[in-house]
């Protein structure tokens, strides 16, 4: 898995940071606490991940950041950088008229209200991290009806072009989100990509990853 690898490598050069913000075609990804209850039904792929969490949905429309980062060369723990990313996703939908919050602490994610807008899931072995985040832009949110999303009924998502009316511009939203993390990490040394295929060739990982999408 091409997250391994580079978490691999963070783990011996510390200062290396990536941030990987992609859409993936349709596909479930089940983290460490997934139960057999919480998928309903399913004619897509179902992947098991290291994240924390139950199931989850990823599609086109749904902006997924991965962060790829030593805690220790950044002298942070698990709960600073997910209250550093929620944050910074709350003030991006702000910047859209949508007032959101984080629940770090009680429920993951960004909530607006009862509803759900983004889920966050992150991983840490030694001091590395991998897996991130899934904010909901354009997303079908009928996909969710398929699983328990973290143990929440699938009704329970909503999007941003739900909230808004109208599809909002993906590559905006993740221009504006790039821009507040970078101000919060304050790191030199990150490197952003967009495909997990062309980071695969850079860095010689033989894993391809067909199933994103630029």
């Amino acid at each position: 898995m091409i997250q391994r690898s580079l978490r691999d490598h963070v783990n011996g050069v510390p200062e290396d940071t990536f941030l990987m913000f992609l859409e993936h075609t349709p596909v479930y990804t089940a983290g460490r606490h997934s139960r057999e209850t919480d998928l309903l039904s399913s004619s897509i792929k179902i992947y098991s991940v290291e994240r924390g969490g139950s199931y989850t949905y990823h599609g086109p429309g749904q902006l997924v950041v991965y962060f790829i980062l030593n805690l220790n060369y950044l002298h942070i723990t698990i709960k600073d950088l997910l209250k550093v990313v929620e944050d910074s996703e709350v003030k991006v939908l702000s910047s859209y008229g949508i007032q959101a919050e984080s629940r770090t602490g009680k429920d993951a994610g960004v909530w607006l209200g009862p509803r759900k807008i983004s889920s966050t899931g992150l991983s840490v072995k030694e001091f590395a991290t991998m897996h991130g985040i899934a904010l909901n832009i354009n997303t079908d949110l009928d996909r969710f009806n398929a699983i328990n999303p973290c143990g929440f009924p699938g009704s329970i998502m909503t999007s941003m072009s739900e909230v808004l009316g109208k599809e909002v511009d993906v590559r905006e939203v993740r221009n504006r989100l790039f821009s507040s993390l970078l101000r919060v990490l304050g790191q030199r040394r990150i490197r952003l990509f967009y495909n997990l295929n062309s980071l695969a060739r850079e860095y010689g990982i033989s894993e391809q990853l067909s199933e994103t999408v630029p």
